[in-house]
């Protein structure tokens, strides 16, 4: 017989509590609590306590309705399908579940359910599925659900849809994780989700968020282009999308389920391309209804708080807590919402903020997110940032002599980046006056089309603002003429402060233009939404709009 290390049960708690932040660190020291955890607990006691790795049930017996919070919790007659195992026949419905999620596969069900583990108890946040389809049923020759996935540190089950024709798609649970991944299956067309959502937030890391209030939701087409926010009523849950393809089409509803008012979205399956979906949890997760920056306004944590003003929907006003105009929510129309963007040094590790998520599904932060989609990206990273801060780091070792030609090259490619960001700017203005044009040229009969009308001062507001930016931000020759004092520091005693001056005007020139570009990009989405829109529902318009789509996509896919 062998010999096992028995861990007393008041210590199993903390050391459960470990292993599940340590895999939320990295994937690597979840690897080694999977090595180690066998000795550290009997068996049968691994069975009973709560964990954070994935496992699978068959609930023994099928559900006419969602599964109660308790029957989650208690999970009473349910069988666990042991590790390993790839084929089973099901009896009930089938769950899916870590510390974080639980998934339920119901045959009688449109759709499976997500629920969220909190504090408090299991909390059902989502319901999603095949857009067009239903499950088919579970075992039944036409898909059901089959276990693609099955060790102790992720899950994966394929669940077919019944519609015109037999699709899959298949979901995965990954150890102390609160993110379901989806991906596209056998014929699979769209996924579709339904939350109890009051707003749809399209977030902007650098200019303006854009808002749309749920009962504005109307086949509307999403100028989302990898990720978006669904704000829960209560304001104790977030649930975030993220897909990879900035090319998958997004469109939102409103809908009614008994007296309940609902938000859903439908995002298109593209092949080898995930959809992910997690919730960031807890009371005053989201928060509306207050003067944003007052001092009574009681946040859950710290962390950089967002706070988005409505103005005229969609369009809204967003700044960081604390460094906003200051607007009283009694002086504007629309909602005014602040929500959790990113970590500080003070965040828990347990809180969850919007830009974990992004980094845990994405596997970029959001300067890396703009850049790359806007076709700056590079391994060297030459922003204004990065760079700079292992320039002031050589000038404090006293390490500047001896990095010189690195200095200088990385103070060059740092101006080099800058001025891409500069010209991308340029060009989203040269092209919106070029497409106002094309709106108010003779070809259109008069009076002019809907969507010409509509679009005319938007596409005059994308001409004239990115170069007023530009003239605020300064003159394009400044940041080499910032670099150029920067060289000129090197072997120098009063390096170390003088390079923390002239570096934060480097970062502030590169925070605008990081702005600039993001809001230009944001306002060219949302045109090519509109036409996409326009050229369903205005016949009249049809013509106009597959062009001013045509130049907005040209505009969004030039790297």
């Amino acid at each position: 017989m062998k010999s096992r290390i028995h861990v007393a049960p008041a210590l199993r708690g903390p050391l459960l509590s470990f292993l599940h932040h340590a895999s939320r660190i990295t994937h690597h020291v979840s690897l080694l609590a999977l090595c180690l955890l066998p000795f550290a607990f009997p068996s049968e006691a691994l069975a009973e306590e709560p964990t954070p790795f994935p496992r699978l049930f068959d609930t023994g017996s099928s559900s006419e309705s969602p599964l109660a919070p308790e029957a989650i919790a208690k999970r009473e007659g349910w069988r666990r399908i042991p590790e390993g195992t790839l084929k089973h026949e099901f009896t009930g419905d089938a769950v899916l579940a870590n510390d974080k999620l639980a998934v339920v596969f119901r045959t009688a069900a449109h759709g499976l359910e997500v629920y969220s583990l909190t504090a408090a108890g299991p909390k059902l946040r989502a319901s999603l599925g095949h857009a067009g389809g239903r499950p088919s049923a579970i075992g039944s020759a036409a898909g059901g659900v089959g276990i693609a996935e099955n060790t102790a540190g992720a899950i994966m089950v394929e669940v077919g849809f019944s519609a015109d024709t037999v699709g899959s798609l298949k979901f995965r649970l990954t150890t102390g994780e609160g993110i379901l991944e989806i991906r596209a299956g056998q014929m699979a067309k769209a996924v579709h989700v339904t939350t109890k959502g009051r707003y749809l937030v399209i977030p902007d890391f650098f200019a303006d968020d854009m808002v749309f209030g749920r009962n504005a939701l109307d086949g509307v087409l999403l100028p989302a282009e990898n990720f978006l926010l669904s704000l829960i009523d209560g304001g104790d849950a977030i649930a975030m999308c993220v897909w990879q393809s900035g090319q998958q089409t997004v469109s939102a509803n409103s809908i009614r389920v008994g007296d309940e008012s609902l938000s859903s979205w439908t995002i298109d399956c593209l092949p080898g391309k995930s959809i992910w979906l997690a919730f960031l949890e807890g009371q005053g997760i989201w928060q509306s209804g207050y003067a944003a920056e007052s001092p009574d306004a009681k946040l859950p944590f710290p962390a950089k708080w967002r706070i988005t003003l409505g103005r005229m929907e969609p369009f809204a006003q967003s700044w960081e807590l604390g460094k906003g105009p200051g607007v009283s929510i009694g002086r504007i129309e629309g909602p005014c919402i602040a929500y959790p963007i990113d970590r500080t040094k003070a965040t828990p590790l347990t809180a969850y903020c919007v830009t974990d998520i992004l980094r845990n599904t994405l596997g970029v932060g959001p300067c890396q997110y703009i850049l790359a989609t806007e076709g700056l990206g590079s391994p060297a990273n030459p922003t204004p940032d990065n760079v700079m801060d292992w320039v002031e780091k050589q000038f404090r070792r006293k390490n500047s002599s001896e990095a010189a030609d690195e200095i200088k090259e990385r103070l060059k490619q740092m101006v080099e980046h800058m001025g891409k960001e500069r010209a991308r700017i340029e060009k989203y203005s040269v092209a919106a006056a070029e497409t106002l044009d094309l709106c108010r040229s003779d070809k259109w009969p008069r009076p002019k089309p809907p969507l010409a009308q509509n679009l005319m001062m938007a596409l005059d507001s994308l001409k004239r603002f990115p170069m007023s930016d530009l003239e605020r931000i300064g003159p394009a020759a400044r940041p080499a003429e910032l670099a150029g004092q920067v060289a000129a520091l090197i072997g120098k005693e009063n390096a170390p402060a003088e390079s923390e001056r002239l570096g934060a005007e480097l970062r502030g020139i590169g925070a605008k233009l990081d702005g600039t570009l993001s809001r230009c990009r944001m306002r060219t989405r949302w045109l090519r939404q509109q036409c996409r829109m326009a050229a369903a529902r205005e016949p009249q318009s049809a013509e106009l709009a597959r062009l001013i789509q045509e130049r907005a996509e040209r505009m969004l896919q030039a790297k």
